[in-house]
């Protein structure tokens, strides 16, 4: 008996633990880094099937995910300008189910590697990273890890 009571309050603490997560919708032609920006800690910023455009880096430097509908089915893309798409900065950062593409650093300007991606801290999940441009400069052109896992 003492062991159904401890596994039912067990059970009602770990769902309470994973319903906390905020989640903040941003539907195409959104702002994903107004919604990175206002997104507290554990939030989860969903993502929309479709193309997504980013006209300046987003770095995530907190606890927050950002998922996307499906590897294939949700697309981030530069705009042209020379810049990086993402940055994870946070042991809790996530960008997953979606692809990163198009990002173009210029290295002789003193870009860090990276076009498409930087990851300090943090996590690349089920998902694609692709036609991403380093030009002089020093490595990896698609991403560029310092830590984290992918």
């Amino acid at each position: 008996m003492r062991l159904k009571k401890i596994a039912a309050v067990v059970a009602v603490v770990m769902v309470g633990f994973f319903a906390q997560a905020d989640v903040i919708d941003v539907p195409l032609g959104g702002d994903i880094a107004a919604a990175v920006t206002a997104a507290e800690p554990g939030s989860v910023i969903q993502l929309a099937a479709g193309t997504y455009t980013l006209a300046a880096e987003v770095t995530i430097a907190k606890n927050v995910t950002v998922k996307g509908a499906g590897r294939f089915a949700t697309i981030i893309q530069s705009d042209g300008a020379y810049h990086r798409l993402f940055t994870l900065n946070d042991d809790g950062a996530v960008l997953s189910d979606l692809t990163v593409k198009g990002g173009v650093l210029n290295g002789l300007a003193g870009n860090r590697s990276g076009a498409g991606l930087a990851i300090v801290k943090g996590t690349l999940q089920d998902s694609v990273v692709r036609d991403c441009e380093q030009k002089g400069g020093n490595y990896g052109a698609g991403v560029w890890m310092e830590g984290g896992a992918v």
